[in-house]
């Protein structure tokens, strides 16, 4: 699965994808169908990423990590 970056991104870096639990609301890992969490790369234009082993789809969010969400 290739997801839209909102910002460019160092091609080949690692992301995590998250998916958002229903029952508690909370996000959380996504499952790989390998058992582990799902991990994707920058692709060589920065501007996506590149997910493989994805077990289900539900939604979808992206994280940027330190970064104050605005008020």
């Amino acid at each position: 699965m290739v997801l839209p970056l909102v910002n460019p991104m160092i091609p080949g870096t690692s992301l995590t994808l998250y998916s958002v639990d229903a029952k508690s609301g909370l996000l959380v890992p996504a499952e790989s169908v390998l058992g582990g969490p799902v991990v994707g790369t920058v692709g060589p234009d920065g501007m996506s990423a590149t997910f493989s082993g994805v077990a289900h789809f539900s939604m979808v969010v992206g994280l940027l990590a330190d970064v104050e969400p605005p008020s």
